[in-house]
Formats: C-alpha cells, structure tokens, sequence
C-alpha cells in the first residue's frame, strides 16, 4: 500500500514512517531550502527521463531555472516535490510544475518521476493533484507539450483523461490537452488551492481534501 500525505510544511516529515506494509510519500510545495536536492534530483534522472522532462537535452538545472523551481512569480508556482525517507534522509523521487497560460483558461504542467518510482501510481497521482490545482485556480484546461517520442507520458495522459494533438508549429511535439470544467463541474472553486491527502491502496486510490485552503500549496 502507498499512501501520500501533503503538506507544504516541513516538520510534516516527521510523520512519514516506514512500514514494512507500507510506503509513505509526501508532495509539498518545494522552497528555496530545496534547490540542492532538486539538482540532485534532475541530474540522476536518466538522460532520457531529463530530455523528456525538460523536451532537450541538459545534465543541470539552470540557476534561473532552479529559481523558479523554488520560487515561482506571479503566473508560474514553485516545484509540487514528492519525497519519502530512507534511512532517516529525506529522498525526493518526484516533481511538479504547472503555471497559468496568458489566456486565463488554461495550465501548463510538466513532471517527472524517478525510475524506481515508476509503476506505482505516482505519476497519476501527480496529475491528478495538478488538476486539482488548476481547477481551484479557476482555469478549465490543463495543458501540456509533450515529446512525440515519449510514449510513456503520452500513455498516461491518454490514462488520466487527456487528448493528445500534435501541434503544427513543431513536428517533435504533442500537446496533450484535459477539459477540467467536465471533472469539476459541480464543484466549489476557492480563493486558494485545497490541501489535498491521496491515498494508494490494493483495493483503491481516492484524493480527498481536508477542506483547508493553505497559501503553500497553491504552489505539485
């Protein structure tokens, strides 16, 4: 079983146990204490995983880049960072981003997982989670460009409710595009993003908000 408790506080960690019956994640809004791990992150990714990522070729994380991974402006939000504990280390194994389109209907969005992390749900759970992100910041599509060559992100998206079109101004790229006005109709949009508890089971997966509504995790 996988549970995935988020928090943008770090004293939450202290909470995390591990099991030998259970894996415990949490995804917390990232902040400028993280720029170290996030590099570190980025370059153990395989080189395909950052190409995809990141749709080119790069070992590093720009400063600039890094920057607004941990900090974010007025349209873009920091880095959601998913991390678990081993041996009494905080690990980060996943990431994050989405930020409003100009037009003010849309987010883009962009993550990454890291390989021994694949096949458990995780990187649904991030969509879901950005979705759950955008659709409290009022906007109705969430949106992504995706290499035409990744076909694992391609399958997810088509997974989690996506189409995907191929845009004419760049033959190597996919958009993938979801309607989040038809997941949310009849739900309430606050001021701020909700704070969000995802569990993983054998038997189910659910996302259920604890009806709080922290400024953090309007940051993944």
């Amino acid at each position: 079983m996988l549970i995935i408790a988020i928090s943008r506080k770090a004293s939450a960690l202290k909470h995390a146990l591990h099991l030998q019956t259970a894996e415990r994640v949490t995804i917390r809004a990232a902040g400028p204490h993280d720029s170290d791990m996030i590099q570190c992150y980025v370059r153990n990714l395989v080189r395909d995983s950052r190409r995809n990522r990141f749709l080119g070729a790069l070992n590093e994380l720009s400063a600039a880049e890094l920057h607004g991974m941990t900090h974010g402006n007025h349209d873009s939000y920091p880095a959601l960072i998913a991390e678990t504990v081993v041996a009494g280390i905080r690990v980060m194994i996943g990431e994050a981003r989405y930020a409003l389109v100009s037009d003010g209907f849309g987010c883009e969005f962009a993550l990454s997982v890291a390989e021994d992390w694949r096949h458990k749900r995780l990187g649904t759970l991030l969509v879901e989670i950005v979705a759950s992100q955008a659709n409290a910041l009022g906007v109705r599509y969430l949106v992504g460009d995706v290499l035409r060559s990744n076909n694992a992100m391609i399958a997810l998206a088509r997974k989690t409710g996506f189409s995907v079109v191929e845009p004419m101004a760049n033959p190597g790229l996919v958009r993938i595009t979801k309607d989040l006005s038809r997941l949310y109709a009849t739900a309430s949009r606050s001021e701020s993003p909700h704070e969000w508890c995802v569990f993983q089971s054998a038997s189910a997966n659910r996302i259920v908000s604890t009806g709080q509504s922290p400024a953090s995790i309007a940051a993944s």
